[in-house]
């Protein structure tokens, strides 16, 4: 038998707000509002005043997002109470590296991030809005932190100064201990770092970059098995260049255990470098393969 308790059921409210963001419609999101209602993106840092100012940022998102989907888990306040807080320093994660449970019981979790006028100078390069940074990323910076349940304490470090987005790693790593993991590195807006591909080694501290030249932004290393692997970084990586200053890009691979590049593609058009992306092996049976 169902509970109808209050806390078994999903307030109204809650089901309309996943309705209006998953539909086509930006004035249905401003409708639940009062006309003197105001919403504000902790994320971005805008304040939206009015039904119409919070419709059109419906729509903003709707443009810059493909897909924007929310799904309602649960709606149960008391729930809440059975939630964990720690406190830690300010900044914003956009996309994580890897996270799991250590053998001490630990979770760990890493990744780049952000502070708030990082994430501004970023966000506004990205869309094209004035108080944009000079260059894609600003002020991101691969970040640890170890939460301890059991002593109810947290510990962070930035584990380096490299400004760096879009983290990849060997998938079958993906919630379990990982030693290596990639991501894109950039200028900042002070000139420091580059264009390029990292690779970070977990055990010793160590990186290497391979460097894509000036003005030339690679997309997500995508991470690729190799046949036969036996090692974490036994594969390849796969990453878009985009050309920022001609109309050119190339598919890089790259050798995932030294970055060596093993082949440029030449793509017959420019593509721009890609966030995100998955590598889907072939599954045909072997006798319908070239």
């Amino acid at each position: 038998m169902k509970s109808s308790s209050p806390r078994a059921m999903t307030a109204p409210i809650v089901t309309d707000w996943a309705h209006a963001w998953n539909g086509a419609e930006p004035q249905a999101l401003g409708a639940l509002f009062a006309a003197d209602g105001t919403y504000t993106d902790q994320a971005v840092g805008v304040t939206f005043h009015g039904r119409q100012e919070i419709a059109g940022w419906k729509a903003r998102a709707d443009s810059l997002i493909d897909n924007v989907h929310v799904i309602v888990r649960a709606a149960d306040r008391a729930g809440a109470r059975h939630i964990r807080w720690f406190p830690i320093e300010l900044g914003n994660v956009l996309h994580v590296a890897n996270a799991y449970e250590d053998g001490q019981g630990r979770i760990v979790l890493e990744g780049p991030t952000v502070d708030r006028e990082g994430f501004h100078l970023s966000w506004n390069w990205w869309i094209g809005t004035p108080g944009r940074g000079t260059e894609p990323v600003s002020r991101s910076y691969t970040r640890r932190w170890v939460v301890d349940m059991t002593a109810g304490s947290v510990d962070e470090q930035i584990i380096d100064d490299l400004p760096v987005e879009f983290p990849t790693l060997n998938e079958a790593y993906l919630g379990a201990e990982n030693r290596y993991h990639y991501a894109v590195s950039f200028p900042d807006e002070k000139g420091n770092g580059c264009y390029g591909i990292v690779k970070y080694d977990r055990t010793t501290g160590a990186r290497r970059i391979h460097q894509v030249g000036d003005a030339r932004m690679p997309g997500e290393a995508v991470f690729v098995p190799a046949a036969g692997a036996t090692r974490e970084d036994d594969g390849y990586l796969l990453t878009v260049v985009s050309d920022l200053k001609q109309d050119a890009s190339q598919l890089l691979v790259l050798d995932a255990s030294g970055l060596d590049r093993i082949a440029t593609v030449h793509l017959p058009h420019r593509v721009s470098a890609g966030l995100h992306g998955s590598w889907i092996p072939d599954t045909a049976p072997a006798g319908n393969r070239d």
